[in-house]
């Protein structure tokens, strides 16, 4: 009875490990239900004023994509999802150091839908910044290899509003 005892407590705790691990920002893409590119309009206040309020978001209060901001979109087939999320989860062997302009006028985003859930890369190729939703907080840099290669991944999937 003992050994019975010990045998689930360690089932429990292995099943208590397996549950709880994240999954990687790799993983994430490629078990998305979705992947969608978007070119929108402004969301760090290019074109606001004060008396607009705040900025738009790309994102509502209640998680939906703000439309009224997109320009173009195009759904990702699975062989693409699998070379983005290569792209940008890619190990940075390139020395050469990003120069941020700090401007941040993001017009380009990959949505990440699952679960009727949307995560987001937010980016903005003018001053090589970004933004992510908390899913993707483990991507921290693209070197300028990266961001020349997104930068032809989005103009190859005719999101071309905007691409500098």
């Amino acid at each position: 009875m003992k050994q019975f005892i010990i045998l689930f407590i360690l089932l429990f705790l292995c099943n208590i490990q397996i549950f709880s691990q994240k999954s990687t920002a790799k993983e994430q893409f490629i078990e998305s239900d979705s992947v969608i590119l978007v070119s929108h309009e402004d969301t760090g206040g290019e074109n606001w004023s004060p008396s607009d309020g705040e900025f738009p978001k790309l994102l509502t209060v209640e998680g939906n994509l703000n439309t009224k901001l997109i320009r173009e979109r195009h759904r990702l087939q699975n062989q693409q999802i699998v070379s983005l999320a290569s792209l940008i989860t890619a190990k940075s062997n390139n020395t050469s150091l990003v120069e941020e302009k700090g401007c941040y006028k993001p017009h380009h985003s990959i949505l990440v839908y699952k679960n009727g859930l949307i995560q987001f890369i937010e980016l903005c190729f003018e001053c090589q910044n970004f933004k992510t939703s908390k899913e993707f907080s483990s991507i921290v840099y693209f070197d300028n290899y990266q961001w020349g290669e997104l930068k032809k991944f989005f103009n190859s999937n005719g999101l071309t509003y905007r691409l500098m």
